[in-house]
């Protein structure tokens, strides 16, 4: 009698670890409420704390497509 309750136990845990695997959330690229894909590419920017003309400077460089900057 236990063995087929086992059986039983062991089928449902499989079930249940197939349908959590493949639902659409687990394809999903991305985990944001926009909707928009994750970056390719990101790329930090850093700035010295004690450079003045460093913070003034209005020049950047171009974040590559599909990238995001910090």
């Amino acid at each position: 009698m236990i063995d087929w309750m086992v059986a039983l136990m062991v089928t449902l845990t499989v079930a249940l670890m197939v349908a959590f695997t493949t639902s659409p959330a687990a394809a999903q690229s991305s985990c944001s409420s926009d909707g928009q894909a994750a970056p390719r590419v990101i790329l930090e920017r850093f700035i010295n704390a004690d450079c003045a003309a460093c913070w003034r400077d209005s020049a950047v460089a171009p974040t590559p497509l599909g990238g995001l900057a910090i």
